[in-house]
């Protein structure tokens, strides 16, 4: 289930006409539409630095949470692979790989957890007895840069998977099927959008904030930034007021 674009649209204009008392611009469905990606991308980035927080914050997440999700993991050299990590990545969650050692352990696989330290100290992790990558300790080290999880095996085992735990990115809200006398328009990148994209989230009426914002993000041209930037920062500090009762 989603949230349909058409609700948010109608929600963005009733609440623009209702702040500007019917005086105010109005914005084509194809501007509309960027203001709620941007008022989308606000809510989600301080919803997931703010997951720790609470459990109804978690709840506006679940939707964009990936459990499990297991993919190659390409020899680099002898002592390290990478996993390339998917276009709608956003926030890593947890990371295992699954693993053997033919030489020691004959067939046996383990799901061995990968233990990340600061990049300043991959070097002495890996030299040291206590922490470097093991098969029979069931230890493995890994560090990312770019698009990649790099795994530290050093020759202990043989990687066969890489399984992670993430946060998706939301994807664009689209509303191409409202314009009128046109097929359709073109998105920041170009690319022509000629279907609908509703929001995901339903379960928990996020739909509020976010076309909340994206007013507040239209309206910033022409209003005081200062006050608008204080009601954008109460409507994301709403729910974390729940950490007094939950």
């Amino acid at each position: 289930m989603a949230i349909s674009v058409n609700k948010l649209i109608y929600d963005f204009y009733r609440k623009l006409n209702s702040q500007n008392s019917g005086g105010g611009k109005k914005y084509a469905i194809a501007d509309a539409v960027a203001y709620l990606n941007e008022a989308q991308e606000i809510w989600f980035e301080n919803k997931v630095a703010a997951t720790d927080e609470n459990s109804k914050i978690r709840n506006d997440l679940r939707k964009f949470k990936e459990i499990k999700k297991c993919f190659d993991c390409v020899e680099v050299d002898c002592d390290c692979c990478r996993m390339e990590y998917p276009k709608d990545y956003y926030k890593r969650l947890n990371q295992d790989v699954l693993a053997c050692n033919t030489e020691c352990c004959g067939n046996i696989e383990k799901n061995i957890c990968i233990d990340m330290p600061q990049s300043d100290d991959i070097k002495a992790a890996r030299k040291d007895e206590v922490t470097k990558s093991d098969f029979k300790w069931e230890r493995v080290i890994g560090d990312e840069a770019q698009n990649y999880l790099y795994i530290y095996h050093d020759g202990e085992m043989e990687i066969k998977q890489v399984c992670i735990d993430y946060y998706r990115k939301p994807k664009r809200i689209e509303a191409p099927e409202l314009v009128k006398c046109r097929a359709g328009y073109e998105d920041p990148d170009g690319i022509k959008i000629l279907q609908n994209q509703d929001f995901e989230v339903c379960e928990t009426f996020a739909n509020r904030d976010v076309t909340d914002i994206a007013v507040l993000l239209a309206s910033r041209d022409s209003k005081d930034i200062e006050s608008i930037n204080t009601q954008l920062q109460k409507i994301l500090q709403l729910n974390r007021l729940y950490r007094r009762v939950l």
